[in-house]
């Protein structure tokens, strides 16, 4: 209870007594407001939430992890023959009927005992889908591993070469320096990776070549035309004069065309970066239906201590959520919400149908109905603050998965988006911070599992969302706000009366 109380504070679901003490509360960062929650010891946080407090049988009250309602409706419906998922449907079709045109699929549950077939269909599913959601983050690691950090790596050795290359073209005497030591080492002598032949420091090492490589490191030509010139300005011996004018024309030659050749090998690289790029992109989207089956396909672990499921018998535990929400007429600011709630115990069937032409033999699920209606009336906000306070409590496997790609991304720095930036990729701009510059985000599809994931289950809703800036409301502002939050209220507990009436009537019960 104490975590469901939190939870309902932290998402704006609180009484007067905890605005009174926090009056700045709705102000706040969601990260500020989450450490104000966490202080909140066990009992005040019970007193803080805004509860729901029902009587579920005589003199017997029950507080519930839902936001108070304005009215609530209960209904147990039991049949021994009757399958179970028309009751759902009924009341959906209700929704549509009386003029709510948007409803939201809060929850949706399933759990069956350990020894029934359903567990064994569930868990043979699981393993399927385990086992592609392993196969592909293990591909998608190595793509990480061994491509794309070395392809950065590549990339940045090629730019700091590159850079040698345009400094010693500006007449930067260091750069030029730089160049010629990397040509002596790597270059002169060395044919297909194999040293053939002495370079300049070897030969040094010889009397009539001592003074080559002062004299090789000192002249600096940028044209092959200037060898000449500045060699026989020299005063040494001719075969010194010719060795050297040798030396600098390979160096020469090996500068141009090894500039060239770390451009375009450069243009390849970023190409081919962005190529995994889009691989491992392509791995992530397939990865999320089956990160979203694994987790509907596991059972919730707190119903299999219910006393409603017993391992030995062929059972199952449903839970489904939906929220209507409309607007009322006049309104700009509150929605009228109906929120329904059905909990099932059900077990497999196998009746015999006469149809033409003979027997058919199917299943149906039949067994007991728990409905709840409860009536809001709510703001937008609300509303999507509702909806993010039920999936808080699921799909941490994908928000794990996903922050542990986008952290390894990260890692590689902002170098890598550059380059995909060069290679044609887009990125949305990143977003100025007054106080404090945060990390840039690498990769928009691996973002909080959220866009993407949003956008696959409509779930997985980020825990920062940037509020838009609001002007202060007037009083007649205030005033039209308080007669729409009354004005939605009251049609809410109007067709909530209404569909738990005709839900009865419908289903043969008494009415009055």
């Amino acid at each position: 209870m104490t975590a469901g109380s939190k939870r309902l504070i932290l998402y704006g679901f609180y009484n007067k007594k905890f605005k009174a003490a926090y009056p700045n509360f709705d102000s706040l960062s969601d990260r500020e407001k989450k450490k104000i929650v966490e202080k909140l010891d066990d009992k005040k946080a019970e007193g803080f939430a805004d509860h729901e407090i029902f009587e579920a049988e005589k003199d017997q009250m029950v507080v519930q992890d839902y936001p108070k309602p304005l009215n609530r409706y209960f209904v147990w419906y039991e049949s021994p023959h009757e399958s179970i998922e028309p009751i759902y449907f009924f009341c959906l079709n209700q929704l549509a009927e009386w003029g709510f045109p948007k409803v939201f699929k809060i929850t949706d549950i399933f759990t069956a005992a350990e020894h029934s077939s359903f567990w064994g269909a569930a868990t043979a599913r699981l393993g399927l889908a385990a086992d592609k959601v392993s196969q592909y983050m293990a591909t998608i690691g190595q793509f990480i591993r061994k491509d794309l950090f070395q392809l950065v790596r590549d990339i940045r050795w090629i730019d700091e070469r590159i850079k040698y290359h345009e400094d010693a073209r500006k007449g930067n005497v260091s750069a030029e320096i730089t160049l010629k030591g990397i040509w002596t080492d790597l270059v002169d002598g060395v044919v297909q990776g194999q040293r053939v032949s002495p370079n300049i420091f070897q030969l040094a090492t010889q009397l009539q070549y001592t003074t080559l490589p002062d004299w090789f490191f000192q002249l600096h030509p940028q044209k092959t035309e200037e060898i000449d010139d500045m060699v026989n300005k020299l005063e040494t011996t001719r075969v010194v004069k010719d060795l050297l004018r040798r030396k600098l024309e390979q160096y020469l030659v090996w500068r141009e065309e090894n500039y060239k050749e770390l451009k375009q090998r450069r243009m390849f690289e970023v190409k081919y970066l962005r190529q995994n790029y889009n691989v491992i992109r392509m791995y992530v989207t397939w990865l999320k239906p089956y990160l979203k089956q694994i987790e509907r396909l596991s059972a919730d672990v707190s119903k299999l201590s219910s006393a409603d499921l017993i391992a030995a018998f062929e059972g199952s535990l449903v839970e489904i959520e939906v929220l209507g929400v409309k607007i009322a007429e006049g309104n700009s600011k509150y929605y009228t919400c109906m929120l329904e709630t059905f909990f099932y115990r059900a077990r497999p069937s196998m009746p015999y149908t006469a149809e033409t032409p003979g027997y058919h033999r199917g299943p149906i699920h039949v067994g007991q109905a728990r409905i709840s209606w409860r009536a809001y009336s709510w703001t937008m906000d609300e509303i999507q603050n509702f909806i993010r306070m039920k999936e808080k409590e699921d799909l941490e496997l994908l928000k794990n998965i996903d922050a542990s790609i986008k952290q390894t991304l990260d890692a590689i720095g902002d170098d890598l988006e550059e380059y995909l930036k060069q290679a044609g990729e887009e990125f949305e701009p990143k977003e100025e911070e007054t106080k404090k510059p945060s990390k840039p985000s690498v990769f928009e599809p691996f973002e909080a599992v959220g866009k993407g994931f949003k956008d696959l289950f409509g779930s997985f809703v980020p825990l920062s969302i940037k509020k838009p800036a609001v002007k202060k409301p007037t009083k007649a502002d205030l005033a039209k706000w308080v007669q729409e939050e009354k004005k939605a209220g009251k049609e809410a507990k109007s067709l909530l009366f209404k569909n738990y009436k005709i839900f009865k009537k419908a289903h043969k019960m008494l009415t009055w």
